[in-house]
């Protein structure tokens, strides 16, 4: 790590939250682990988001707020990982919470195991989203095992969620060159799923610990992206077209390919 570079850097992006998404933020202050500047990027709310923020970051310098002007989801996931300057990058969302120990179970994972790109952790679900399970978040197990999990058909969601990684930043910087690590046609749903597929087939190594928890859509907002997932595209037919159901040699592997083929897909409606 070069001299003086921050350790980790923490993403969230919001909408329209205001006095909503303090539990989130104070689930992240409140950290054992506390080397850590906290980029929240708020996507053009049009209520008090902006103002809570701006008192959030006078209160705690680890605080960095970004206001879009405009409302676009998708420059808001974008600006967090161009912005984060750290060796690891982690990401939160502001219905969320997360044990006290996450960041710093998944920090000493990644300083002891610097062959791995991805760690997720154990999740649990509020009420709103208990019909999802998603038991291997509840093991620990290494790529080997995540890479048998993927080669015999399953999604990489089932395995992993993307709320709960902390992720190298030098893998977002090898894999993702143009900076560019979600596209437009993923604003309805999706993005997360397929920036994962992206980073396990450009090579990115993942795993997973049951030491630390996320609590997923624990605060039970009605603007909740589960609350409104019948709303978004389904991801799964294009994941088993073009990748589980391709020989292993033959599967999309260079990003712009993956994300291009993505975006014609959701234009076309499952066309070729």
């Amino acid at each position: 790590m070069e001299e003086n570079k921050l350790k980790l850097t923490v993403c969230m992006c919001t909408r329209n939250r205001d006095l909503r998404m303090l539990p989130s933020i104070k689930s992240i202050l409140d950290q054992s682990f506390t080397q850590f500047e906290f980029l929240i990027i708020n996507d053009a709310s049009t209520d008090n988001t902006e103002k809570v923020l701006t008192q959030c970051a006078e209160q705690d310098p680890r605080i960095k707020v970004f206001n879009l002007g405009t409302h676009n989801f998708i420059t808001a996931r974008n600006m967090m990982f161009i912005n984060s300057n750290s060796e690891y990058v982690a990401i939160m969302d502001s219905d969320d919470l997360c044990s006290p120990n996450k960041l710093e179970e998944q920090v000493k994972f990644l300083d002891e195991h610097p062959d791995i790109d991805v760690v997720g952790c154990k999740i649990k679900f509020g009420k709103k989203s208990s019909h999802f399970s998603v038991p291997n978040t509840q093991k620990n197990y290494t790529h080997e095992y995540f890479d048998e999990c993927i080669k015999r058909g399953e999604n990489i969601s089932m395995l992993i969620q993307f709320a709960t990684i902390m992720i190298r930043k030098s893998a977002l910087d090898r894999i993702f060159k143009n900076k560019i690590y979600f596209y437009p046609e993923m604003q309805n749903g999706g993005e997360d799923t397929i920036f994962l597929y992206a980073l396990y087939l450009n090579g990115a190594k993942f795993a997973n610990i049951n030491t630390a928890t996320y609590l997923y859509n624990y605060l039970e907002y009605d603007d909740s992206i589960s609350g409104t997932v019948g709303k978004h595209f389904d991801e799964n037919n294009f994941i088993f077209k073009y990748i589980h159901n391709k020989p292993i040699n033959d599967r999309l592997t260079k990003v712009q390919e993956l994300y291009d083929k993505y975006e014609n897909y959701k234009r076309n409606k499952g066309g070729s």
